[in-house]
């Protein structure tokens, strides 16, 4: 007697005919999509840019490209890169303007709002709002200062490892 087949083998399906278009869809990994021409061109060029930085040689770089030409699915590239590292993220300059904006603004309009509640309350007590807007103004002048500590590492990660390791490997990132 044979055994049945299971119904999900590490990101691949044991017989997707006998499977509705959901329960498929359910059973697939992001890894298990198949991919079209421009996600192919894409690691490509990539692959082509590590090359040129010299973590490829020219015999990998061939190797690589072939399957990335080859490749069905996401899970074949993201194996292409996986030893690489990752690409840096672009700066969106505009999220980050907008970003401090919001919080100068806020660093100022909820301080002015207590002292305006302190006045219509209790104008001649104790002046309570000195201490929010102490915090305030301090968080605003740490974001203005350019406080933000990531800055000070210099492209060094926060976390420390031995100078002669290699730092610890970054996971692969989803296309």
């Amino acid at each position: 007697m044979v055994a049945p087949a299971p119904l999900f083998f590490p990101g691949r399906l044991a017989a997707p005919e006998k499977h509705s278009g959901l329960v498929r869809l359910a059973l697939m990994s992001d890894l298990d999509v198949r991919v079209g021409d421009a996600e192919r061109a894409a690691v490509v060029d990539r692959l082509a840019a590590h090359f040129r930085e010299g973590r490829l040689d020219a015999e990998e770089l061939e190797e690589r490209t072939a399957a990335a030409n080859a490749a069905r699915t996401r899970g074949d590239l993201v194996r292409l890169e996986a030893d690489l590292p990752a690409p840096p993220r672009p700066v969106d300059l505009a999220a980050q303007r907008r970003r401090r904006r919001e919080r100068i603004v806020s660093a100022l309009a909820i301080p002015a709002f207590l002292w305006v509640i302190y006045a219509a309350t209790d104008f001649g007590g104790f002046p309570w709002p000195i201490f929010p807007t102490a915090v305030f103004v301090l968080g605003l002048v740490t974001e203005l200062g350019g406080g933000d500590h990531r800055r000070h590492h210099h492209g060094r990660s926060r976390h420390r490892h031995h100078p002669d390791l290699p730092p610890p490997p970054r996971p692969p990132e989803r296309l």
